[in-house]
C-alpha cells in the first residue's frame, strides 16, 4: 500500500492509550492489525497531533503509516487491552477466523468506548475529566491514578482501597465544609455540587467497573 509515514507522535504512553481507545470508537466491525494502525495514524493527523503527510486535503482512500517505534508501542497497548478484556483476537460473533491478526471489540469494550474519556481503560482521559472538578485536591488525583493502575492489572481489592482513600479525602475537604461521615449532607451550592461530582462522577465509574470486571474478564 502506498502512503507516507507519519512523524513520531509526541505522546506519552497513557496519551497513546487514549488515542487507541478513540480509534476503537471509529470501528464498526472487526478488523486486522495493519488496517487498524492506519486508522490510528489517520486519526492522529485529524486531531492535529502530527502534520498530515498526504497534504491538507487527503484523498479518502489515502493510506497512513505510523513511525515504526509508535507502531510497536501500539502493539503493546493492544496486548494490554486484550488482557483487560476490551478487545479479543479473531472476528468475534460473526464466526470465521478466531486468531490474530484479526481482532474485535468485546461487549465490555463497547461499553467502555461508550463512556468515552470517563472509562478507567482510558486513564489519561479519565484523569483529565476528573480534573475538571473545581478545586480538586491533588492527593485525590494521586489516589485515583493508583486505583486506575491497579484496576487495569486486575488488582481489584487494591483499586477499591485507593478509591476509599480518595473518597475519604474528598469527604474531609475543609474548604468545602464537608467532614468525615457527612456523605449524606445535602446542599445546592457550587461547593456542594463539586463534592457530589467527586463522589458520583467519575470515581464511581471505577467502582462500578471494578465490581463488574471479573464477569467480563471471564468471558
Amino acid at each position: 500500500m502506498s502512503g507516507y509515514p507519519l512523524k513520531k507522535l509526541p505522546l506519552k504512553y497513557e496519551e497513546m492509550r487514549t488515542l487507541y481507545m478513540d480509534s476503537l470508537a471509529e470501528l464498526n466491525e472487526s478488523t486486522q492489525i495493519v488496517e487498524f494502525v492506519s486508522v490510528i495514524a489517520r486519526l492522529a493527523c485529524k486531531k492535529g497531533i502530527v502534520p498530515d503527510p498526504n497534504g491538507p486535503n487527503p484523498d479518502r482512500h489515502a493510506y497512513y503509516h505510523l513511525d515504526h517505534q509508535d507502531a510497536a508501542t501500539f502493539l503493546d497497548i493492544m496486548w494490554d487491552l486484550i488482557i483487560e478484556g476490551v478487545i479479543r483476537p479473531g472476528i468475534g460473533k460473526d464466526g470465521g477466523n478466531a486468531d490474530l491478526p484479526f481482532f474485535h471489540v468485546t461487549e465490555y469494550g463497547k461499553e467502555q468506548i461508550r463512556h468515552g474519556r470517563n472509562s478507567p481503560h482510558d486513564p489519561d482521559g479519565f484523569i483529565a475529566h476528573l480534573q475538571t472538578i473545581t478545586g480538586l485536591d491533588p492527593i485525590i488525583v494521586t489516589y485515583v491514578n493508583e486505583a486506575l493502575r491497579t484496576f487495569r492489572i486486575g488488582c481489584l481489592l487494591s483499586s477499591a482501597v485507593m478509591l476509599g482513600c480518595a473518597s475519604e479525602k474528598s469527604a474531609d475537604a475543609p474548604d468545602r465544609g464537608v467532614h468525615q461521615g457527612s456523605c449524606s449532607h445535602e446542599g445546592n451550592g457550587p461547593q456542594e455540587k463539586d463534592r457530589r461530582q467527586i463522589h458520583q462522577n467519575p470515581v464511581r465509574r471505577v467502582q462500578q467497573d471494578a465490581a463488574r470486571a471479573p464477569e467480563f474478564l471471564a468471558q
